[in-house]
C-alpha cells in the first residue's frame, strides 16, 4: 500500500479551492482525473510503498505528537497531481 501523511483542509478553504479549479478545469486536459472535493488534502510527506506493520507504526507515532492548528493559515502557490503534471505534459 502506498502511504502519505497529510493535513485535512477545511470546507471554507474547499470552497475557495473549488473556485480556482473551475479556472483550471478550462484550461487543462480533459482527459485528467479529478479527485472529489471531500477527498482533497494538503500531503505533507508522501511514504510510499509500505507494509501493514509499516502503517501500524506509523499510526503509533503520529498519534503521539501534539498539534495544535487552530488559527493557523497556509497559502498555497502550487497544486500537485499524482504521479505528476509533466508525465502526461500537462504543466
Amino acid at each position: 500500500m502506498r502511504l502519505f501523511i497529510a493535513a485535512d483542509i477545511n470546507n471554507r478553504s474547499k470552497k475557495l479551492i473549488e473556485k480556482k479549479f473551475k479556472l483550471l478545469k478550462s484550461e487543462l486536459n480533459n482527459d485528467l482525473k479529478w479527485v472529489k472535493k471531500e477527498n482533497w488534502h494538503l500531503t505533507l510527506k508522501f511514504i510510499g510503498e509500505a507494509s501493514e506493520i509499516d502503517k501500524e507504526n506509523l499510526i503509533k507515532v503520529l498519534k503521539n505528537i501534539e498539534f495544535d492548528s487552530k488559527g493557523q493559515y497556509i497559502n498555497f502557490d502550487k497544486i500537485g497531481a499524482f504521479p505528476d503534471f509533466e508525465r502526461d505534459n500537462i504543466n
